[in-house]
């Protein structure tokens, strides 16, 4: 498989630098924009656009176009109602889409997801929903599913292979004639596990064990470990997936669920659907661990 390693580390830099930022204050978009991100090069044009696929239902196209949340007023510069609505802007993630700045409205700075979508929006590896013409909508949809199409996208492009090294067609049936057809090829030339069987419906929501398990396979993590010592009460011991698990949980890249006052509950739940938020979460964390 074609990866280009110092690609790689130029990843693995801008992660580290985005989340120690995020921690003091993050600099803004045009500061970024002379630095760190232009060091990624040839990768950056790879992945400039992700996106142009997630187009959502026309509901979040109509919340993108109603003037709910900031009504359109003709008010002057200083107007009390422009600071309002300035500070209500401040409260959630903004990042760049190409050269256009967008505001995440669902993706408030104060919650635990925030620092790890702007870490991989700023490498291009995701940008929230856009509408029929292509445009952002500001929606990133954190508690949203990710589908398995989606998730050989981004760890294609996190993990360094050129997508366009990748023979076609895929052998998968629902890849065949699709967007993905490229990334889901590369995931089967790398014999990702989750990939393997062509009759996978790649448009179906991932799961938790999958995508640990595609990481893991895709930055060449090996994962032979005991699973006796395996924390999580929900993972069978005797899954296949549940060495990957192990060394993932080891490495810190998972840790489970936890309840309401933040203590971890012992339980990961593998074949529940991994939102888009916690996929960031594993993705950013992965790249900070192994693109070295």
């Amino acid at each position: 498989m074609h990866v280009r390693p110092a690609t790689i580390r130029s990843m693995h830099r801008f992660i580290v630098v985005i989340l120690a930022a995020y921690c003091m204050g993050f600099p803004s978009a045009e500061a970024l924009s002379g630095g760190t991100v232009q060091d990624l090069g040839p990768a950056k044009d790879a992945i400039e656009d992700l996106s142009s696929e997630d187009v959502r239902d026309e509901a979040l196209a109509s919340f993108d176009a109603s003037d709910e949340l900031f009504p359109a007023q003709q008010v002057g510069s200083d107007s009390a109602l422009e600071q309002q609505r300035d500070s209500r802007v401040a409260e959630f993630l903004t990042i760049r889409v190409g050269v256009k700045r967008v505001t995440l409205r669902d993706v408030p700075l104060k919650e635990w997801f925030a620092p790890y979508i702007r870490a991989i929006a700023e490498l291009g590896l995701v940008s929230g929903y856009r509408d029929a013409s292509g445009m952002p909508t500001g929606a990133f949809g954190p508690a949203d599913s990710v589908t398995l199409e989606q998730v050989a996208k981004v760890i294609v492009l996190a993990s360094g292979v050129d997508a366009t090294s990748c023979p076609l067609p895929s052998r998968n049936v629902s890849a065949s004639g699709s967007w993905s057809a490229s990334y889901v090829s590369c995931a089967e030339r790398g014999e990702w596990a989750v990939f393997a069987d062509p009759s996978t419906d790649v448009r179906r929501p991932a799961t938790r064990e999958e995508v640990v398990m595609t990481v893991l396979q895709a930055f060449h993590r090996e994962f032979d470990v005991d699973t006796a010592s395996l924390a999580f009460s929900d993972v069978e011991k005797t899954s296949a997936y549940a060495p990957a698990i192990a060394r993932a949980a080891a490495d810190g890249v998972v840790s489970g669920y936890t309840d309401a006052e933040g203590n971890l509950t012992g339980t990961f739940g593998p074949t529940n659907h991994v939102t888009r938020a916690e996929f960031s979460k594993i993705v950013t964390i992965a790249l900070q661990l192994y693109s070295r």
